[in-house]
């Protein structure tokens, strides 16, 4: 799991991070096309990387074990984020 953030300062600051998770096998997302996941709602999903390639996620494209899915979020969120991710990266069981 990475992290990069970024701040731009304006009138108030507003911090961005993107956030990088690998998907495992047998997981929530693995086999899972980008429309029928429940995502995080303060996330926003900006690609996924699968080898050299990078695809842009529309809502048919299939993530599979071993992609990367990348996200960007406010920095307040990260924790959040992160743990809500894990759980669709890392486990198997659907609740």
């Amino acid at each position: 799991m990475k992290s990069k953030g970024a701040c731009k300062n304006d009138e108030e600051e507003q911090c961005k991070t993107l956030i990088e998770l690998a998907v495992n096998l047998e997981s929530i997302l693995d086999g899972k096309r980008v429309k029928e996941i429940q995502w995080p709602k303060e996330c926003l999903i900006v690609s996924i990387k699968r080898g050299e390639k990078e695809i842009i996620p529309k809502g048919e494209v299939r993530i599979k074990a071993g992609d990367y899915i990348v996200v960007l979020c406010e920095a307040s969120y990260e924790r959040e984020i992160k743990y809500a991710l894990g759980e669709l990266c890392y486990k198997n069981i659907e609740f």
